[in-house]
């Protein structure tokens, strides 16, 4: 299974890097489903975003429960994203390409380690 996987990958890098923060990866899920309030900020990165960064979000070190959302191979279609927006998920950019699913949960994941130790 493919959470499976991604646990361990997950658990092993958090040794290599002695991290103290253990990401929780969830089952692929309906949008719909999810329940936004019980997060202190949600982030979607999106290829069309208007350039907004993680970076531009101040005091993620304050926070306890951040998540950030990865679409399917072939990205989140422009109905979902409005649908995000309307429940408050900051939409931002990670950078000019577009990235792999894999790789997209790899860099959010890193840029927001960095700004939050």
């Amino acid at each position: 299974e493919k959470k499976d996987k991604w646990i361990v990958i997950s658990t092993e890098a958090l040794k290599q890097c002695q991290g103290v923060k253990k990401v929780e990866i969830d089952e692929p899920t309906n949008l719909k489903e999810i329940n936004y309030e019980e997060y202190d900020i949600v982030f979607l990165p999106y290829e069309g975003a208007n350039g907004s960064k993680i970076t531009d979000y101040d005091n993620l070190d304050k926070l306890k429960k951040i998540l950030y959302l990865i679409g399917p191979e072939g990205g989140f279609d422009d109905s979902e994203v409005e649908f995000l927006q309307k429940k408050g998920v900051k939409v931002i950019s990670l950078g000019k390409r577009i990235l792999r699913a894999e790789t997209a949960a790899i860099v959010a994941g890193g840029v927001i380690l960095n700004e939050i130790w």
